[in-house]
């Protein structure tokens, strides 16, 4: 669909940390779920570039925080609590906002360890709960991206080897 190819710049300006333009973009967002979920009786495509985007977004040093994570999960939560919108679509986006929360919260957990070798067993740690949840949630395209990651980090300690086991 073609509002699918839109989610990602709308997202990176629903993170922004200008009050309006945040607020304008999170409206657009609302918007673009409920026309999809209108028009086909789901939004699983936007949900998907939203979580691909997220990743993105949330693994690059450049854009995104503890604050924008907050403003947007809450933003387009109450859009959807106080609307007037099929029950069955807030479920939805209320289950989706909470697996995005929780996603975001692991991305951040991995991103904000520091470099270096000493932490390398806390980021392995980090990415196998980050994975873990990502297979959970079916985002098998973003579980491979972090295997491979895993897979090339540069020494293979116990805890490595021990982790390789357990993506196979």
């Amino acid at each position: 669909m073609a509002l699918n190819s839109l989610v990602g710049h709308v997202l990176d300006l629903c993170l922004s940390h200008h009050d309006q333009l945040r607020n304008n973009a999170v409206n657009i967002l609302y918007s673009m779920i409920v026309s999809e979920y209108h028009l086909s009786e789901h939004f699983n495509d936007i949900e998907t570039e939203l979580v691909n985007k997220l990743d993105s977004l949330f693994m690059s040093e450049s854009k995104s925080d503890d604050i924008s994570r907050a403003f947007f999960i809450s933003q387009l939560r109450s859009l959807f609590e106080s609307s007037d919108v099929d029950e069955q679509l807030r479920q939805r986006v209320s289950d989706f906002l909470d697996s995005v929360d929780l996603f975001l919260e692991l991305l951040m957990n991995v991103r904000e360890l520091p470099e270096g070798d000493e932490f390398q067993d806390d980021r392995v740690i980090a990415t196998l709960r980050l994975m873990n949840f990502i297979r959970r949630i079916g985002r098998d395209e973003i579980y491979i991206k972090y295997v491979h990651q895993l897979v090339n980090v540069s020494a293979f300690t116990p805890l490595r080897r021990l982790m390789l086991t357990f993506c196979s």
